[in-house]
């Protein structure tokens, strides 16, 4: 057992770490000093508490964002404030490197975004959970034209380009940005303010994409087709 949670009528008072305890027990004296003492004279109060409903992506943020003397200690899982268990750093990294280990199977090979299974997946939670969301479908115009005359080289750039521009504008919690194949994309968000976020998209891939093409198409406008 790596550590105990001491509460105070169920709700977390502090954390005895088992490293620190032995270490204070292993001192001259230590146990008999100890003997009529409150375990609170023991217990460390800068300890990670954090709600059941939490998503492993932001226990992982809250968990690294510590101080390196914390980073590996076990944090406290609470509900509604009230004490639910102890969660250990070591079983996060497992879960979390099985979702990666998944999202890779499924993901595209060019992007690494999501396929259709964890966008099914997705969906699919949101609707058990009543949770409201949006979801937005881009496709570019054009493409097969543009890979014609660029090659398919500079296509992938222009679909990197777009995966990266999704990703930076739909980057909430619970957001996901899918790459389905070719030049087709699926975003699910839960952001009420869905249709800003679409069109910043919108306008920031429009300004940087004329560097893809060559003087002569942005001369003409476009390209025309042979």
């Amino acid at each position: 057992m790596n550590s105990l949670a001491i509460l105070d009528e169920r709700k977390p008072a502090g954390m005895v770490h088992r490293k620190r305890f032995l270490t204070d027990m292993s001192k001259p004296y230590a146990m008999d000093l100890a003997t009529n003492k409150s375990i609170r004279n023991y217990m460390g109060r800068d300890f990670l508490q954090i709600d059941c409903h939490f998503r492993l992506e932001q226990v992982s943020r809250l968990v690294t964002n510590r101080a390196r003397v914390h980073a590996e200690e076990d944090y406290i899982v609470c509900k509604q404030g009230e004490f639910l268990g102890i969660g250990q750093v070591i079983d996060l990294l497992r879960q979390i490197t099985e979702i990666q280990v998944k999202s890779a199977r499924h993901a595209n090979p060019l992007t690494m975004l999501p396929g259709n299974v964890p966008i099914g997946d997705c969906v699919n939670q949101h609707l058990s959970d009543g949770t409201e969301f949006v979801i937005s479908y881009f496709d570019l115009d054009n493409f097969k034209p543009f890979n014609d005359r660029y090659g398919y080289a500079k296509g992938d750039e222009v679909l990197l380009l777009l995966a990266d521009q999704l990703k930076k504008f739909l980057h909430k919690d619970g957001d996901l940005v899918g790459h389905i194949g070719g030049d087709d994309f699926v975003s699910v968000s839960k952001d009420s303010a869905w249709m800003d976020v679409t069109f910043s998209v919108l306008e920031s891939f429009a300004r940087a994409i004329p560097s893809f093409y060559d003087d002569e198409a942005i001369k003409l406008g476009g390209i025309e087709r042979s």
